[in-house]
């Protein structure tokens, strides 16, 4: 089984609680539609959003090390 990235953790999170877009953004610190395009891939996530990311889902940490060594490697 292939290891789930943050978006995808992030989603599974969002739909495990029943979060509507707006929603999970707010809980991200970021707009809706922000996170639509983060979950679709259209962007890059940033700063913010890693941040906010943290903040709200400690848990993640592992996933949001891993998205940076990516984006930086």
């Amino acid at each position: 089984m292939n290891k789930k990235d943050l978006i995808d953790r992030l989603i599974d999170i969002q739909e495990a609680h029943g979060w509507s877009d707006d929603e999970m953004g707010q809980r991200l610190g970021v707009d809706r539609t922000f996170w639509i395009k983060a979950k679709q891939r259209q962007r890059g996530l940033g700063l913010k959003f890693l941040r906010g990311a943290l903040t709200a889902f400690r848990e993640l940490t592992e996933e949001a090390v891993d998205y940076i060594v990516e984006q930086t490697g």
